[in-house]
């Protein structure tokens, strides 16, 4: 079954499949080296709501010549779990897993409901606590004059 948006998805989710779009993906590296252990991205529904998406290590080859940055996909047989791992781009209880398995099916579809870009903005005064617990990504823009 193809879903509309994110907020319908509940785990497992082996079997859903859904339309989402990347805004932002990169390499998931060992902190002081260089060695490549995942692939990781986030997405967007035409809802505005988005999601981190990752593989592991063995199956990061998999996708890593199939995801394009502003791309629109039907992603199929993933897996959904709580966001147990450190490092995830949005706040979010849940996070998709793409495996062996998963299917990444570019669409030429329609791109202007499935937003480009995705941002979570906090107060500064919560960013000592989210970096101190290891679990989310943060940056942070400064204005010069």
């Amino acid at each position: 079954m193809v879903l509309i948006n994110l907020s319908q998805l509940h785990p497992p989710a082996a079997n859903d499949a859904i339309k989402l779009r990347i805004a932002r993906a990169w390499n998931i590296t060992v902190p002081g080296s260089e060695r490549i252990v995942g692939l990781a991205f986030v997405a967007t529904d035409n809802q505005g709501n988005a999601i981190h998406v990752q593989t592991n290590e063995s199956d990061a080859e998999i996708f890593r010549d199939m995801v394009f940055e502003g791309a629109l996909y039907l992603i199929a047989a993933f897996r959904l779990t709580r966001a147990n791992v450190s490092h995830v781009a949005i706040q979010s209880d849940l996070i998709m897993w793409l495996t062996r398995r998963s299917v990444l099916h570019p669409i030429p579809d329609d791109l202007s409901p499935y937003p480009r870009h995705y941002f979570e903005l906090y107060a500064e005064e919560n960013f000592p606590q989210m970096a101190n617990n290891n679990g989310f990504l943060a940056g942070t823009e400064t204005k010069h004059n």
